[in-house]
């Protein structure tokens, strides 16, 4: 999940500009803790900045496109922007989203209707015979379903960056042989002095 620190720390300010990026302590996803520890948003050994760098530059060696990689950055800052979306309960214990201008701006950085959106995260929707039927989601519910949303969309992310390089560092002759590139992710593996795997 570096790639959150990177941009903030690395895009150009016309970028963070247009994908309304700040700060890491501005995004919910980037506070979260377990008790007893700190919040950190820079590992000393790490210079996010020049991260951002090399990640843009592996993303040139691998042919992604200018397009593509806003595409990806943009995507990621959307996730950021959806962990800041709140919700607050009615009167009847339905949940509805609180600050609507940063769910609205999600939507326009996922090219998804407000209306849709709003809709996936604060209610249930069964079809049964044929019926649609809708039911309201709880606060604690509609947590649950923004987070799932971004863990899919993040998933969904990742998936078809693996797929991209994949097919791009194949050739016609190598699809025969059906090699590929695999990625091992192992969290907090970069913060050991010793680290045969990077």
């Amino acid at each position: 999940y570096h790639v959150f620190y990177f941009i903030l720390a690395g895009a150009r300010q016309q970028l963070k500009d247009k994908l309304r990026l700040t700060k890491p302590e501005d995004y919910s996803y980037l506070n979260k803790t377990v008790e007893g520890q700190e919040k950190c948003y820079q590992v000393p050994a790490i210079d996010d900045k020049e991260e951002f760098k090399k990640l843009c530059k592996s993303l040139d060696d691998v042919k992604f496109t200018g397009r593509n990689q806003e595409e990806v950055f943009t995507l990621v800052a959307a996730l950021l922007h959806l962990g800041n979306v709140e919700f607050m309960a009615g009167e009847d214990g339905s949940s509805s989203v609180k600050n609507e201008e940063t769910l609205r701006f999600v939507g326009e950085l996922l090219k998804v209707e407000e209306s849709t959106l709003s809709l996936s995260l604060t209610q249930r929707k069964s079809v049964i015979r044929g019926t649609e039927f809708r039911t309201p989601f709880q606060v604690n519910e509609s947590i649950d379903a923004r987070d799932a949303t971004a863990k899919a969309l993040y998933s969904y992310m990742f998936d078809w960056i693996v797929a991209k390089v994949n097919s791009v560092l194949s050739t016609k002759q190598v699809k025969s042989k059906l090699l590929s590139i695999g990625l091992l992710d192992i969290f907090g593996f970069e913060n050991f002095k010793v680290n045969s795997f990077e």
